[in-house]
């Protein structure tokens, strides 16, 4: 018994993290494709999220596979996963996104709580980040539900330091009695390396523009689109549960002409959804003059892959991450109204690669502080990690589906 109670401890003093939330979709065990269903649910509806972790793998040791794809599916969260993590791991290392805001109310916050609070490791949370359109730190505290509220407490005080994306979270941090918080921005912003400088050389109208969520352009037809979350268009390109029901996020699309340029886009097999992070960063490639559009991680990895990026979202998570990581961002604007030279001086890396050195030197001494132990500098190969794939439709069913939700959008109006 003596001899147990001595492997035990050991095994506990072993840095060996655990990875809550990981948001990979990485091979079945099958290795058969996945219906886009249960892609979305591994990916919490967006291939950003996991690219946290994939940037978090530069920096520490860990497999994901041991760990839990979504905490925000109920069905995750037994006993037996919080039992296992307390003999057999060091730390939880928890991903989260920007759900301190009120469009996140609903999810399983009561759950998370009773899950978390028999959590005997130390925790770190990442990318902590809230978000509205335009509300203040003190309103959106106001907006948060009481067992979201709860949760996060109870997550500082089994932390040594939340780290928070910038400083509209790090104040409603403040509002909710949570002192012991860091604005770090998040680990996709560091993903590159401590060299990262992005190039800036003339624009190239030869080369393609990556559209990163919602663009439009009337200068060029050579772009590319890369898909995130858009659950519509991503149903009318792979095989789905069509039973099931799914908000459109296609037709109710207000951006200006924006369903003329990715439909063209779409015929022309030029729409891209990559779960695979060396992928995905793979259409950045040197024939990219540059990339625009809605998504802030979308811009993050474009700027990660060597390619000059402008975001145009116009909520705060985007304000308060460019304001301190000091990417490209345009609040709000309409690309069709600017030249592509236009956009591009927008796209200026500038400030970004100044002050790129400092940022991820701080988030480098946050990762220690919160003790956890870092991998060796050399050590930042790709992980090897096996993505997982969905199951394509074939030409006629994509054609199919896409023009159903072509027709009953608002391009009829814009076209005709």
């Amino acid at each position: 018994m003596a001899n147990s109670s001595a492997g035990q401890k050991k095994a506990r003093t072993k840095f060996r993290p655990f990875l809550m939330n990981h948001n990979l979709l990485l091979e079945s065990g099958s290795k058969d494709p996945f219906l886009l269903d249960e892609a979305l649910l591994k990916l919490n509806g967006n291939t950003g999220n996991g690219y946290i972790t994939y940037a978090l793998s530069r920096f520490i040791d860990f497999d994901p596979a041991v760990g839990l794809a979504n905490m925000f599916d109920r069905s995750a969260l037994g006993t037996d996963v919080v039992e296992y993590i307390n003999s057999e791991f060091s730390h939880v290392l928890l991903v989260l996104q920007d759900q301190l805001s009120a469009g996140a109310n609903e999810l399983n916050w009561d759950q998370l709580y009773r899950f978390v609070a028999k959590i005997e490791r130390p925790i770190v949370a990442f990318s902590v980040g809230s978000n509205a359109i335009s509300q203040s730190p003190r309103e959106i505290r106001a907006s948060l539900s009481r067992p979201m509220v709860k949760f996060y407490r109870l997550l500082a005080s089994k932390s040594v330091s939340l780290g928070v994306r910038g400083a509209i979270t790090a104040d409603l941090m403040s509002l909710l009695g949570i002192k012991n918080i860091a604005a770090v921005g998040c680990p996709t912003w560091y993903e590159a390396g401590p060299k990262r400088v992005v190039p800036y050389p003339e624009l190239d109208r030869t080369k393609r523009i990556v559209a990163t969520g919602l663009f439009s352009h009337f200068e060029t037809s050579n772009i590319d689109y890369i898909l995130q979350s858009e659950a519509a268009v991503l149903r009318a390109t792979f095989e789905s549960d069509i039973t099931k029901p799914v908000h459109d996020d296609f037709s109710n699309i207000s951006y200006p002409f924006y369903y003329p340029c990715f439909a063209r886009a779409f015929f022309r097999g030029r729409i891209f959804l990559d779960p695979s992070y060396p992928d995905w960063k793979a259409r950045f490639g040197p024939d990219v003059s540059f990339a625009c559009g809605t998504r802030v991680h979308g811009s993050i990895i474009a700027m990660n892959s060597n390619v000059p990026a402008l975001c145009t979202a116009g909520d705060t998570r985007s304000f308060e991450m460019a304001d301190l990581l000091k990417f490209p961002l345009k609040a709000g604007h309409c690309a069709a109204d600017s030249s592509l030279e236009e956009l591009y001086e927008m796209a200026d890396p500038t400030a970004a690669n100044s002050a790129y050195s400092g940022l991820y030197n701080a988030f480098c001494e946050w990762l220690v502080s919160c003790g956890l132990k870092l991998k060796r500098p050399k050590r930042t190969h790709e992980p090897g990690w096996e993505y997982g794939k969905l199951l394509p439709l074939d030409d006629f069913q994509r054609s199919d589906r896409f023009m159903g939700l072509f027709t009953a959008s608002k391009a009829i109006g814009e076209i005709g």
